[in-house]
């Protein structure tokens, strides 16, 4: 049965014609993979470099980056990778360097990817070094954005096996479209390299660097707090009922995948619903009409996705969103006006 998707904008940013700004309110506002876990520190899951309570502040920076993106625009294309995580990365990294309150900026951007060297080795990196001028304090932000495809028992299965992917709650059954990473594989390095890296010699000391060379006192003992930013959609198997990532948002179980073998059969049909193939730059925020138009996005009824299914070579995944695609009749100009929500999304994978 279809249902409207929980994980989604609101009408007021909806309403903006940049798909990249509704993409940063997904990001920010909208995507979050996970409520608190208990056993990671309580101040890795503070958003507080988000203004979430209220916002006002938020959609009327985002309106006017509406009106005359040439500084996004400019932004985004200093970043030439195609790859999705890189394009959410430069997305924040907007947000971080731009956003505005009251023509007053939010933040300091010190550093994105700062790397962390020791005897001419890389011992990893920070996503974001930022100084929050709202609380005065420097911040660590870690990022990503991922998509999991949810199994039953994965590593006792037939399906081909995942290196280092060792259980972890039940992280290790949630695995990506392409089946090289899971969230047990990401959450493990995220909470044991990633978030400790500033309490390591090298690291504490490259943050210390780094900030007194943009002007900023630091010292060993400055606490430096870190976030985690974790974004994306979980999917179920389409027949087969299964347990929740644990501590996951409940908001994200809404969508399903199945393998390009599988019966389509299942899928609710009316002569309203569609089917729109995405293409990597659209896996984010849901779509409006602008996006399908401007875009010229493939739509499909049942029937012809079907078909489409069964004759074009398919490779590794397929990315479906579902629409309810409708006319309205517009009193204004007596015309008749169409209208697209988008419902659920769904995988096809190899």
């Amino acid at each position: 049965m279809l249902t409207e998707s929980r994980v989604t904008l609101a009408p007021e940013f909806l309403a903006l014609k940049s798909r990249p700004l509704r993409d940063l309110a997904w990001s920010l506002l909208y995507s979050s993979l996970f409520v608190p876990i208990p056993s990671l520190p309580t101040e890795w899951f503070n958003h507080d470099y988000i203004d979430n309570t209220d916002t006002q502040y938020f959609l009327l920076w985002l309106q006017k980056i509406d009106e005359s993106p040439l500084l996004l625009d400019t932004h985004l294309a200093e970043q030439r990778s195609t790859r999705l995580g890189i394009y959410y990365e430069q997305l924040l990294s907007f947000y971080f360097a731009y956003y505005e309150i009251n023509g007053e900026r939010r933040f300091d951007l010190l550093a994105k990817n700062h790397q962390v060297n020791e005897a001419k080795r890389t011992l990893g990196e920070f996503d974001f070094i930022i100084f929050d001028r709202s609380t005065q304090c420097v911040k660590h932000v870690e990022v990503a954005v991922k998509f999991y495809l949810g199994h039953e028992n994965y590593n006792d299965s037939s399906l081909r096996p995942i290196k280092k992917n060792k259980p972890l709650h039940n992280w290790h059954n949630w695995v990506g479209p392409n089946f090289r990473d899971t969230l047990a594989i990401k959450m493990r390095h995220l909470q044991e390299h990633q978030l400790q890296l500033g309490k390591s010699a090298a690291g504490a000391q490259s943050l210390i660097d780094l900030m007194n060379s943009k002007g900023y006192k630091s010292s060993v003992d400055q606490d430096i707090t870190c976030r985690l930013h974790i974004s994306g959609r979980f999917f179920t198997p389409q027949a087969t009922a299964i347990e929740s990532p644990n501590y996951c948002a409940p908001s994200h179980m809404t969508n399903f995948w199945l393998y390009h073998t599988d019966t389509l059969q299942g899928l609710v049909e009316s002569e309203n619903t569609r089917y729109c193939l995405l293409p990597k730059q659209y896996w984010l925020s849901e779509l409006v009409l602008w996006d399908i138009e401007k875009a010229e996005l493939q739509i499909f009824t049942k029937d012809t996705m079907l078909q489409f299914l069964a004759t074009e070579e398919f490779e590794n995944e397929w990315h479906f969103a579902i629409l309810d695609m409708h006319k309205l009749a517009d009193q204004k100009s007596n015309k008749e006006q169409t209208l697209a929500i988008e419902l659920e999304r769904f995988f096809i994978i190899n």
